[in-house]
């Protein structure tokens, strides 16, 4: 339940490259076809009952995936206060008609903290001369050390387009998602933990579903 359609633009395509990866492993019990995630709008409430209305309106899809910023440097705080007392109302509903394979998706701090991954993909977004090190992007492991990374961002746009001259040649940060949905590296995404965390959770619900065999 992305927060806003920057949020959904960017996290769907992760999702389904993620989805796509899982399900291309050795892991794999047979091919499947990867739709492009269904993003469910969030409405004013707490976090509980807004996952579990989520759950309810999920019903008949194999997954749902809840996306939360951690608005800190650890997941914990969001997985204990948020996930999983949600997840708890989803589990204890009596009726059937609820989604009950329910993946967490928590970047550390905020969503920008992903797109700061891929050093390499961030010049290139923008057609910058400038490289990674002249603009201090940070590594793949530093890019969760960021605590306002969406404020780091918009600096870089700044710096690494300040060579246009005219802005209608520039990009805003709201095309810096899009791109960066297709354009970051997985192998540097998979360098953060708290994406590691949500490849972990989503490759056990689609072992509880079937999709792929358990790990030996």
């Amino acid at each position: 339940s992305p927060e806003g359609q920057t949020d959904v633009r960017f996290l769907s395509e992760i999702i389904k490259r993620t989805a796509i990866e899982l399900l291309s492993s050795p892991q794999a019990k047979g091919e499947a076809d990867v739709l492009t995630p269904i993003a469910l709008p969030r409405e004013k409430g707490g976090a509980k009952t807004t996952i579990l209305r989520l759950a309810r309106e999920a019903h008949g899809f194999h997954c749902l995936v809840v996306h939360a910023d951690a608005d800190h440097s650890t997941q914990v705080a969001a997985l204990t206060d948020r996930f999983l007392p949600g997840q708890q109302l989803v589990v204890d509903e009596p009726t059937d008609r609820v989604c009950k394979v329910i993946v967490p998706l928590i970047p550390v701090h905020m969503t920008e903290a992903w797109m700061l991954a891929d050093p390499e993909a961030l010049p290139k977004a923008t057609g910058t001369p400038l490289s990674a090190t002249q603009l201090n992007l940070p590594d793949a492991r530093g890019a969760e050390r960021k605590a306002r990374p969406k404020e780091f961002l918009e600096e870089f746009l700044h710096e690494s387009q300040a060579h246009l001259g005219r802005k209608r040649d520039r990009i805003n940060l709201s095309d810096l998602y899009a791109l960066l949905s297709d354009g970051i590296s997985s192998a540097r995404l998979s360098a953060l933990p708290s994406y590691q965390r949500f490849k972990t959770d989503f490759s056990s619900a689609l072992t509880h579903l079937g999709f792929l065999w358990p790990p030996p």
